[in-house]
């Protein structure tokens, strides 16, 4: 098994395990091994969530959005991040969230994929 392969299986490990620092340094080292790597961003940004550095965290899922802006994953983990916070506004915008829900929107629509939640996130953002 190749090294990255190695480091995002021991960091999804970690996450399953709820071992978020750990989580964090082995998708750093897969970052480190190839920066434009997916996986390892969606992981940093997820492992970043759980230990509340939610800048980072956002930081992270906008980059793999970079990378791959079709892939629902990232889309997925940065609206849950949304979701679960109390004080969105406190690293994010409401313009941004909402140019981000229309972009979201976008490649759910693209790929035939419902939008029920994202809806349901929205009308909650505005309560």
């Amino acid at each position: 098994m190749s090294q990255l392969k190695h480091y995002l299986k021991d960091a999804k490990n970690a996450l399953s395990d709820g071992d978020y620092d750990e989580a964090i340094e082995c998708s750093k080292s897969a970052l480190n091994l190839d920066k434009n790597c997916y996986f390892a961003l969606v992981f940093l940004g997820k492992a970043y969530s759980c230990v509340k550095e939610l800048g980072k965290s956002k930081q992270n899922y906008l980059k793999a959005i970079e990378i791959d802006q079709e892939n629902v994953l990232a889309w997925k983990g940065l609206f849950m991040l949304f979701k679960n916070t109390n004080d969105i506004t406190s690293f994010t915008s409401f313009d941004e969230y909402f140019d981000l829900c229309g972009r979201y929107a976008e490649i759910l629509t693209s790929q035939q994929l419902p939008m029920v939640d994202l809806v349901n996130d929205i009308r909650e953002f505005r309560r």
